[in-house]
Protein backbone atom coordinates (compact mmCIF):
# COMPACT_ATOMS: atom_id res chain seq x y z
CA UNK A 1 0.00 0.00 0.00
CA UNK A 2 1.07 3.59 -0.76
CA UNK A 3 2.69 5.64 1.93
CA UNK A 4 0.01 8.01 3.97
CA UNK A 5 2.35 10.44 4.39
CA UNK A 6 3.68 12.84 1.46
CA UNK A 7 5.74 15.83 1.52
CA UNK A 8 3.09 17.68 3.82
CA UNK A 9 0.66 15.35 5.47
CA UNK A 10 -1.65 13.44 4.44
CA UNK A 11 -3.88 14.53 1.34
CA UNK A 12 -6.35 13.25 -1.34
CA UNK A 13 -9.24 13.99 -2.66
CA UNK A 14 -11.90 14.29 0.34
CA UNK A 15 -14.47 11.16 0.88
CA UNK A 16 -12.89 8.62 -1.68
CA UNK A 17 -8.88 8.99 -0.84
CA UNK A 18 -8.95 10.63 2.87
CA UNK A 19 -12.21 9.43 4.00
CA UNK A 20 -14.03 10.18 7.22
CA UNK A 21 -12.64 6.74 8.45
CA UNK A 22 -9.16 7.70 8.01
CA UNK A 23 -9.60 11.30 9.31
CA UNK A 24 -10.30 9.17 12.24
CA UNK A 25 -7.51 7.26 12.59
CA UNK A 26 -5.28 9.82 11.65
CA UNK A 27 -6.51 11.64 14.75
CA UNK A 28 -6.21 8.46 17.11
CA UNK A 29 -2.32 7.70 15.82
CA UNK A 30 -1.32 11.08 15.63
CA UNK A 31 -2.68 12.19 19.29
CA UNK A 32 -1.23 8.80 20.72
CA UNK A 33 2.19 9.50 19.17
CA UNK A 34 2.49 13.22 19.75
CA UNK A 35 1.19 13.25 23.39
CA UNK A 36 2.20 9.74 24.53
CA UNK A 37 4.82 10.84 27.05
CA UNK A 38 3.24 13.66 28.69
CA UNK A 39 2.02 13.59 32.23
CA UNK A 40 -1.28 15.46 32.29
CA UNK A 41 -4.64 15.10 29.48
CA UNK A 42 -3.03 16.31 26.33
CA UNK A 43 -4.73 19.44 24.38
CA UNK A 44 -4.54 19.01 20.74
CA UNK A 45 -5.42 22.38 18.15
CA UNK A 46 -7.50 21.77 15.14
CA UNK A 47 -7.94 24.12 12.40
CA UNK A 48 -9.07 24.18 8.39
CA UNK A 49 -9.63 26.05 5.85
CA UNK A 50 -12.59 27.03 4.06
CA UNK A 51 -13.51 23.73 1.83
CA UNK A 52 -16.43 21.92 1.89
CA UNK A 53 -15.27 18.73 3.31
CA UNK A 54 -13.43 20.43 6.05
CA UNK A 55 -16.69 19.78 8.32
CA UNK A 56 -17.20 16.04 7.90
CA UNK A 57 -12.87 15.76 8.42
CA UNK A 58 -12.66 18.05 11.23
CA UNK A 59 -15.48 15.42 12.89
CA UNK A 60 -14.06 12.93 12.73
CA UNK A 61 -10.25 13.67 13.51
CA UNK A 62 -11.44 15.35 16.46
CA UNK A 63 -13.63 11.89 17.23
CA UNK A 64 -10.14 10.24 17.07
CA UNK A 65 -8.34 12.26 19.21
CA UNK A 66 -10.83 12.51 22.00
CA UNK A 67 -11.23 8.47 21.77
CA UNK A 68 -7.30 8.33 22.92
CA UNK A 69 -8.24 10.55 25.93
CA UNK A 70 -6.93 13.55 24.57
CA UNK A 71 -8.69 16.99 24.24
CA UNK A 72 -9.67 18.64 20.72
CA UNK A 73 -9.15 22.53 20.68
CA UNK A 74 -11.41 23.58 17.86
CA UNK A 75 -9.91 26.88 16.09
CA UNK A 76 -12.17 26.93 13.04
CA UNK A 77 -10.38 28.19 10.00
CA UNK A 78 -7.22 30.52 10.36
CA UNK A 79 -4.31 30.22 8.43
CA UNK A 80 -1.84 27.28 8.77
CA UNK A 81 0.98 29.59 10.33
CA UNK A 82 -1.78 30.49 13.38
CA UNK A 83 -1.92 26.99 13.88
CA UNK A 84 2.43 26.44 14.40
CA UNK A 85 2.04 30.00 16.44
CA UNK A 86 -1.10 29.14 18.32
CA UNK A 87 0.18 26.07 19.56
CA UNK A 88 2.70 27.64 21.34
CA UNK A 89 1.14 30.68 22.90
CA UNK A 90 -1.75 28.56 24.12
CA UNK A 91 1.25 25.81 25.44
CA UNK A 92 -0.60 22.63 23.51
CA UNK A 93 0.75 19.27 22.97
CA UNK A 94 0.23 19.49 19.42
CA UNK A 95 -1.79 21.18 16.36
CA UNK A 96 -3.55 19.59 13.26
CA UNK A 97 -4.16 21.47 10.14
CA UNK A 98 -6.95 20.30 7.84
CA UNK A 99 -6.28 21.63 4.15
CA UNK A 100 -4.78 21.08 0.79
CA UNK A 101 -3.20 23.92 0.36
CA UNK A 102 -3.32 25.23 -2.62
CA UNK A 103 -4.87 22.20 -4.12
CA UNK A 104 -8.95 22.54 -5.93
CA UNK A 105 -11.53 21.84 -3.35
CA UNK A 106 -12.21 18.39 -3.69
CA UNK A 107 -8.77 17.59 -2.53
CA UNK A 108 -8.07 18.07 1.68
CA UNK A 109 -5.04 17.14 3.70
CA UNK A 110 -4.41 16.86 7.66
CA UNK A 111 -1.08 17.67 8.81
CA UNK A 112 0.19 17.64 12.23
CA UNK A 113 2.42 19.95 14.10
CA UNK A 114 4.92 19.05 17.28
CA UNK A 115 4.02 21.62 20.77
CA UNK A 116 6.88 23.90 19.49
CA UNK A 117 4.87 24.45 16.14
CA UNK A 118 7.16 22.64 13.96
CA UNK A 119 6.24 20.15 11.34
CA UNK A 120 7.01 16.06 11.97
CA UNK A 121 10.05 14.59 11.42
CA UNK A 122 9.82 11.36 8.91
CA UNK A 123 10.29 9.34 11.50
CA UNK A 124 7.52 10.66 13.60
CA UNK A 125 5.01 10.71 10.42
CA UNK A 126 6.45 6.80 10.27
CA UNK A 127 5.56 5.53 13.59
CA UNK A 128 1.98 7.45 13.07
CA UNK A 129 1.62 5.65 9.66
CA UNK A 130 3.19 2.00 11.06
CA UNK A 131 0.46 2.37 13.92
CA UNK A 132 -2.13 3.13 11.66
CA UNK A 133 -1.41 0.51 9.22
CA UNK A 134 0.10 -2.52 11.61
CA UNK A 135 -0.38 -1.90 14.92
CA UNK A 136 -3.77 0.01 15.52
CA UNK A 137 -4.13 -2.30 18.48
CA UNK A 138 -1.27 -0.42 21.16
CA UNK A 139 -3.54 2.53 20.84
CA UNK A 140 -5.38 2.95 24.23
CA UNK A 141 -9.57 3.03 24.09
CA UNK A 142 -10.58 4.93 27.61
CA UNK A 143 -14.12 5.07 29.04
CA UNK A 144 -15.69 7.05 31.15
CA UNK A 145 -13.62 10.06 32.56
CA UNK A 146 -11.21 8.93 30.77
CA UNK A 147 -11.97 10.00 27.07
CA UNK A 148 -11.27 13.16 25.68
CA UNK A 149 -13.34 16.54 25.34
CA UNK A 150 -14.02 19.06 22.68
CA UNK A 151 -13.81 22.89 23.38
CA UNK A 152 -13.55 25.84 20.69
CA UNK A 153 -10.50 28.32 20.45
CA UNK A 154 -12.95 31.58 20.29
CA UNK A 155 -10.17 34.37 20.64
CA UNK A 156 -7.58 32.08 18.22
CA UNK A 157 -8.13 34.22 14.97
CA UNK A 158 -8.05 37.97 17.02
CA UNK A 159 -4.87 36.28 18.79
CA UNK A 160 -2.66 35.61 15.86
CA UNK A 161 -3.80 39.11 13.71
CA UNK A 162 -2.49 40.78 17.30
CA UNK A 163 0.48 38.92 16.98
CA UNK A 164 0.86 39.82 13.48
CA UNK A 165 -0.01 43.57 13.93
CA UNK A 166 2.86 43.30 16.89
CA UNK A 167 5.63 42.82 14.35
CA UNK A 168 5.71 46.51 13.55
CA UNK A 169 5.44 49.86 14.91
CA UNK A 170 4.62 51.50 11.68
CA UNK A 171 1.10 52.44 10.61
CA UNK A 172 0.45 51.91 6.88
CA UNK A 173 -1.85 55.22 6.71
CA UNK A 174 -1.78 56.32 3.19
CA UNK A 175 -0.72 52.94 1.52
CA UNK A 176 -3.37 51.14 -0.88
CA UNK A 177 -2.71 47.34 -0.83
CA UNK A 178 -4.90 45.03 -2.88
CA UNK A 179 -5.45 41.60 -1.69
CA UNK A 180 -6.58 38.15 -3.06
CA UNK A 181 -7.59 35.85 -0.35
CA UNK A 182 -8.54 32.65 -2.68
CA UNK A 183 -11.59 32.16 -0.95
CA UNK A 184 -9.59 30.60 1.78
CA UNK A 185 -7.87 30.62 4.93
CA UNK A 186 -6.78 34.42 5.08
CA UNK A 187 -10.46 35.75 4.48
CA UNK A 188 -10.05 37.06 7.50
CA UNK A 189 -6.84 37.65 8.78
CA UNK A 190 -5.18 39.21 6.11
CA UNK A 191 -8.07 41.93 5.49
CA UNK A 192 -8.60 42.48 9.15
CA UNK A 193 -4.68 43.36 9.96
CA UNK A 194 -4.15 45.64 7.52
CA UNK A 195 -6.97 47.55 8.52
CA UNK A 196 -5.49 47.11 11.89
CA UNK A 197 -2.29 49.73 10.77
CA UNK A 198 -4.46 51.94 8.78
CA UNK A 199 -3.64 50.19 5.43
CA UNK A 200 -6.64 51.20 2.83
CA UNK A 201 -7.60 48.03 1.06
CA UNK A 202 -9.31 46.62 -2.04
CA UNK A 203 -10.04 42.95 -1.73
CA UNK A 204 -11.47 40.02 -4.46
CA UNK A 205 -11.79 36.34 -3.57
CA UNK A 206 -12.86 36.62 -0.06
CA UNK A 207 -16.18 35.38 -0.06
CA UNK A 208 -15.44 31.46 0.62
CA UNK A 209 -18.86 29.26 0.15
CA UNK A 210 -16.79 25.90 0.55
CA UNK A 211 -16.23 25.30 -3.01
CA UNK A 212 -14.39 28.18 -4.26
CA UNK A 213 -11.01 27.93 -2.75
CA UNK A 214 -8.72 29.02 -5.22
CA UNK A 215 -11.18 28.22 -7.84
CA UNK A 216 -9.14 30.87 -10.54
CA UNK A 217 -7.88 33.03 -7.82
CA UNK A 218 -4.87 33.28 -5.00
CA UNK A 219 -1.77 32.88 -5.30
CA UNK A 220 -1.87 30.07 -8.67
CA UNK A 221 -3.82 32.86 -10.71
CA UNK A 222 -2.36 36.31 -10.65
CA UNK A 223 -4.45 37.79 -13.40
CA UNK A 224 -7.22 39.31 -11.30
CA UNK A 225 -4.52 40.64 -8.90
CA UNK A 226 -2.57 42.20 -11.23
CA UNK A 227 -5.32 43.68 -13.13
CA UNK A 228 -7.04 44.82 -9.46
CA UNK A 229 -3.77 46.73 -8.51
CA UNK A 230 -3.75 48.41 -11.98
CA UNK A 231 -6.96 49.45 -11.63
CA UNK A 232 -7.29 50.91 -8.55
CA UNK A 233 -3.78 52.56 -8.24
CA UNK A 234 -2.89 50.02 -5.35
CA UNK A 235 0.75 50.65 -4.11
CA UNK A 236 1.14 46.65 -3.79
CA UNK A 237 -0.94 43.08 -4.18
CA UNK A 238 -0.85 40.16 -2.11
CA UNK A 239 -1.96 36.55 -3.07
CA UNK A 240 -2.08 33.66 -0.88
CA UNK A 241 -3.08 30.29 -1.66
CA UNK A 242 -6.13 28.23 0.21
CA UNK A 243 -4.57 27.61 3.65
CA UNK A 244 -2.25 30.91 3.55
CA UNK A 245 1.08 29.57 3.87
CA UNK A 246 2.05 31.10 0.44
CA UNK A 247 2.24 34.84 -1.09
CA UNK A 248 3.07 35.91 -4.46
CA UNK A 249 3.37 39.54 -4.84
CA UNK A 250 3.05 42.33 -7.38
CA UNK A 251 4.39 45.87 -7.72
CA UNK A 252 1.40 48.72 -8.39
CA UNK A 253 2.42 48.12 -12.19
CA UNK A 254 1.37 44.74 -11.51
CA UNK A 255 4.55 43.09 -12.29
CA UNK A 256 5.17 39.99 -10.46
CA UNK A 257 7.89 40.53 -7.83
CA UNK A 258 9.86 37.35 -7.24
CA UNK A 259 13.01 36.72 -4.94
CA UNK A 260 13.95 37.38 -1.07
CA UNK A 261 12.82 40.03 1.22
CA UNK A 262 14.83 41.76 3.67
CA UNK A 263 14.93 44.90 5.86
CA UNK A 264 17.45 47.16 4.29
CA UNK A 265 18.69 50.85 4.36
CA UNK A 266 21.16 53.45 3.36
CA UNK A 267 23.81 52.17 5.93
CA UNK A 268 25.15 48.73 5.49
CA UNK A 269 24.99 48.33 10.04
CA UNK A 270 21.52 49.29 9.77
CA UNK A 271 20.38 46.62 7.13
CA UNK A 272 19.47 43.27 8.77
CA UNK A 273 18.12 39.93 7.55
CA UNK A 274 15.93 38.69 9.42
CA UNK A 275 16.66 34.38 10.40
CA UNK A 276 13.58 32.77 8.32
CA UNK A 277 12.84 30.16 11.50
CA UNK A 278 13.71 32.76 14.57
CA UNK A 279 12.72 36.47 13.59
CA UNK A 280 13.37 38.13 16.28
CA UNK A 281 17.08 36.89 16.00
CA UNK A 282 18.43 39.31 13.14
CA UNK A 283 21.73 39.42 11.42
CA UNK A 284 23.81 42.77 10.09
CA UNK A 285 24.66 42.33 6.36
CA UNK A 286 27.85 43.75 5.20
CA UNK A 287 26.25 44.43 1.30
CA UNK A 288 23.15 46.28 1.12
CA UNK A 289 23.18 45.01 -2.36
CA UNK A 290 23.44 41.32 -2.25
CA UNK A 291 19.46 39.85 -2.97
CA UNK A 292 21.02 36.11 -1.08
CA UNK A 293 22.46 37.94 2.20
CA UNK A 294 23.39 35.05 4.52
CA UNK A 295 24.50 34.65 8.48
CA UNK A 296 26.19 32.67 10.40
CA UNK A 297 22.90 30.68 11.40
CA UNK A 298 22.36 27.52 9.70
CA UNK A 299 19.46 28.16 8.56
CA UNK A 300 20.26 30.27 6.00
CA UNK A 301 22.56 29.44 2.61
CA UNK A 302 25.73 30.54 2.80
CA UNK A 303 25.76 33.13 -0.08
CA UNK A 304 27.76 35.99 1.19
CA UNK A 305 29.43 36.94 3.85
CA UNK A 306 27.49 38.20 7.05
CA UNK A 307 28.11 38.88 10.56
CA UNK A 308 25.72 38.07 13.30
CA UNK A 309 24.11 41.28 14.84
CA UNK A 310 25.47 41.72 18.31
CA UNK A 311 22.07 43.70 19.87
CA UNK A 312 20.20 40.64 19.48
CA UNK A 313 20.42 37.07 20.17
CA UNK A 314 23.18 35.15 19.88
CA UNK A 315 23.76 33.34 16.39
CA UNK A 316 24.89 30.19 18.05
CA UNK A 317 22.31 29.88 20.20
CA UNK A 318 19.68 26.87 18.82
CA UNK A 319 15.83 27.98 18.48
CA UNK A 320 15.67 25.60 21.16
CA UNK A 321 17.09 27.85 24.51
CA UNK A 322 14.86 30.66 22.99
CA UNK A 323 12.15 30.59 25.54
CA UNK A 324 8.62 33.07 25.80
CA UNK A 325 5.70 32.78 23.40
CA UNK A 326 4.96 36.50 21.45
CA UNK A 327 8.70 36.79 21.01
CA UNK A 328 9.07 33.14 18.98
CA UNK A 329 8.65 33.30 15.37
CA UNK A 330 6.04 30.05 14.49
CA UNK A 331 7.73 27.39 13.86
CA UNK A 332 6.84 27.25 10.02
CA UNK A 333 8.94 30.06 8.67
CA UNK A 334 8.26 33.98 7.82
CA UNK A 335 8.04 34.52 3.95
CA UNK A 336 11.00 36.23 3.28
CA UNK A 337 10.65 34.11 -0.16
CA UNK A 338 7.80 36.06 -2.08
CA UNK A 339 7.74 33.36 -4.68
CA UNK A 340 7.98 29.29 -5.04
CA UNK A 341 9.79 30.00 -8.02
CA UNK A 342 14.45 30.36 -7.15
CA UNK A 343 14.97 31.49 -3.96
CA UNK A 344 12.26 29.27 -1.99
CA UNK A 345 14.21 26.52 -2.46
CA UNK A 346 16.38 27.48 0.28
CA UNK A 347 13.82 27.59 2.35
CA UNK A 348 12.30 24.24 3.04
CA UNK A 349 9.66 24.24 5.93
CA UNK A 350 6.17 26.28 5.12
CA UNK A 351 6.25 30.09 4.75
CA UNK A 352 4.21 32.09 7.00
CA UNK A 353 3.19 34.93 3.92
CA UNK A 354 1.14 36.79 6.37
CA UNK A 355 4.30 38.10 8.19
CA UNK A 356 5.19 39.92 4.46
CA UNK A 357 2.84 42.41 5.79
CA UNK A 358 4.12 43.21 8.91
CA UNK A 359 7.50 42.19 9.42
CA UNK A 360 9.10 45.65 7.68
CA UNK A 361 7.93 48.80 7.04
CA UNK A 362 5.17 47.31 4.65
CA UNK A 363 8.46 46.20 2.86
CA UNK A 364 10.89 48.47 1.29
CA UNK A 365 9.25 49.54 -2.04
CA UNK A 366 7.44 52.27 -0.35
CA UNK A 367 9.36 53.90 2.59
CA UNK A 368 12.00 56.73 1.23
CA UNK A 369 14.47 55.36 3.60
CA UNK A 370 14.77 52.18 2.24
CA UNK A 371 15.73 51.68 -1.33
CA UNK A 372 14.26 49.62 -3.49
CA UNK A 373 16.54 45.79 -3.75
CA UNK A 374 18.58 44.55 -6.54
CA UNK A 375 17.55 41.60 -7.56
Amino acid sequence: MARLFGTDGVRGVANTELTGELAFRLGRAGAYVLTKETKHAPRILVAMDTRISGDMLESALVSGICSVGAHAVVAGVIPTPAVAYLVRKYRLDAGVMISASHNPVEYNGIKFFNNQGYKLSDALEDEIENIIMSHPEILPSPTGIGLGTKEYAEDALDDYIAFLTRTTTEKFDGIKVALDCANGAAYKAAPIAMLDLGASLCIIHNEPDGTNINDKCGSTHMDDLKEMVVKNGADIGFAFDGDADRCLAVDEKGNLIDGVLYQCSQSPENSHLFCPVNYHRTYRLLSVNSPFPCCRCSHIPALCRSTPDQGNHNASAPPSELSGTDSLAPGPLPAHCISDTSVHKFFPETADPLMLLFLFPLIPFYFPAFPKFSF
